[in-house]
């Protein structure tokens, strides 16, 4: 017993660290609970019914490819969702946390190893579900970027994808030379996996050349010869995959529907500066909105920082280069990310679409916070009495940060009842519909119900929603109540 409580003594960081863990867990885990709440919606309904029409997955995402959206590779997935069922739509928040949470993990323990950060895998579990649960609690529209199918796999999923490919160019830069057959494998993988991702959003494709491009410039700039010869075929195909993903999304067929709606698209001089602008208003809002949550990460990440730096001194003036990298890098990003909202509709983003830029956001202030601690511990290196003060107080944030969590996590659950009263509703008006086509009803009415987080109901009138849902239901017309 004496012996536990002296480890437990010498170690009461790490004891910190793992609880913080486990409290973020719980969080994620509420958030993917209200998951199970999940029902078809709005463009739910017009995914599922141009799947009835054919015969395979191909055919269908061609013609959605022609006729309806430039997003090729949005109704592969829907298709692969539909295999499980009707309520398989509960089950993708779940799974897209837990993917998400995976992968990013798998990056960032990555990273952690690169930066010589303490125990790898607990590191990068911690910073990974840092990231994921202050993205969620701060999205601009939560429950339209992951409990409704359609923004979920247009908007989140491309960030699971790029949590994994992350993974996979930081291991190959931690991994030892490979000869040029394990290269080009790795660079083809690489390839595959952008262009895919490439095709789910315009508003992530434009993140995700803008993230290469970066990447590039971060190898030349600070990467040695030998990184250099492993990353740079592997960051030149994910460059060109992308850029091709770019052209097929450019290329589309249905781009003219756009153009009916919307018009012509701006002059490129007013979109770099509408991007610019909305980039800073987003940023400034996103910290204006939700101030507590912004400083929670940021002083987190200070304390994680003093925690996980080395105790050697180092180079401070490095610490900070790399803080103002991160902040200037996010902003690009977030620029990129406007861009082609500002181009396809000279407007500002929807809030479903601003969830890759709220995690790079998020990412980044973790990195800002992650900078200033090692640089303190690099300032009072040679200071073993503030050092101890330091490390007290960092343990003391990283206990309040817990009960942060615990309260953020309550707030969350505070929806189920709100979220099961509403699934409830549906699944009720779902048998009610599918008794009366079982009889052979061809026309129906049927009650409305509210809508949710602004995704839109079909309604009196027999607008798309109505058609798209009653073509779901084998219906010839489905009316709302007046």
């Amino acid at each position: 017993m004496q012996r536990t409580f002296d480890f437990l003594r010498r170690q009461y960081h790490l004891l910190a660290q793992i609880l913080l863990a486990l409290g973020l867990t719980g969080g994620l885990t509420a958030f993917a609970y209200l998951g199970f709440f999940s029902r078809y919606g709005a463009d739910d309904y017009c995914f599922t019914r141009t799947l009835f029409k054919f015969d395979n997955l191909f055919q269908a995402a061609w013609w959605w490819y022609i006729h309806t959206s430039n997003r090729y590779t949005t109704m592969f997935l829907v298709g692969m969702s539909e295999w499980f069922g009707r309520s398989a739509i509960s089950y993708l928040p779940a799974l897209a946390i837990l993917l998400w949470t995976i992968g990013l993990t798998l990056a960032l323990s990555q990273a952690s190893a690169r930066l010589r950060f303490p125990r790898p895998p607990l590191t990068g579990f911690m910073l990974a579900a840092l990231s994921i649960f202050f993205t969620l609690w701060q999205a601009p529209n939560r429950y339209q970027s992951l409990y409704w199918r359609a923004g979920l796999i247009t908007y989140l999923t491309p960030l699971i994808f790029f949590s994994y490919l992350a993974w996979l160019l930081l291991n190959e830069a931690n991994h030892s030379p490979r000869g040029r057959r394990g290269t080009a494998v790795i660079s083809m993988l690489a390839a595959f996996g952008f262009f895919v991702a490439g095709g789910l959003s315009e508003t992530t494709l434009a993140m995700q050349i803008g993230a290469l491009g970066l990447a590039l410039a971060a190898l030349f700039v600070f990467g040695s010869p030998e990184t250099r010869k492993r990353l740079l075929p592997v960051l030149l195909a994910s460059l060109l995959a992308s850029l091709l993903a770019l052209l097929v999304v450019f290329l589309a067929p249905a781009n003219q529907f756009r153009l009916r709606v919307f018009g012509e698209p701006p002059p490129l001089t007013l979109v770099l500066l509408r991007s610019l602008r909305f980039a800073w208003d987003f940023m400034y809002f996103s910290a204006r909105s939700m101030p507590l949550p912004t400083v929670a990460t940021l002083v987190l990440a200070i304390a994680l920082g003093w925690l996980l730096g080395h105790k050697e001194e180092g180079d401070a003036r490095r610490t900070w280069l790399a803080a103002g990298i991160s902040i200037l890098s996010a902003y690009a990003l977030i620029v990129c990310a406007m861009a082609p909202s500002v181009y396809g509709q000279g407007s500002y983003p929807g809030a479903r679409s601003l969830i890759g830029a709220q995690f790079v956001l998020v990412a980044a202030t973790l990195a800002l916070g992650l900078s200033i601690g090692q640089a303190i511990r690099h300032r009072l290196a040679n200071w073993p009495g503030w050092a101890q003060l330091a490390n007290a107080l960092a343990v003391i944030v990283l206990i309040f940060a817990l009960g942060y969590t615990v309260r953020v996590t309550s707030q969350v659950l505070a929806l189920e009842s709100r979220y099961q009263r509403r699934a409830a509703a549906w699944d009720a008006r779902d048998l009610q519909i599918r008794q009366a086509v079982a009889q052979g009803a061809r026309q129906l009415t049927v009650e409305e119900l509210d809508s949710i987080a602004g995704i839109r109901e079909y309604s009196t009138k027999n607008q798309w929603v109505n058609r798209c849902a009653a073509e779901f239901y084998g219906l010839d017309l489905l009316l709302t109540y007046p």
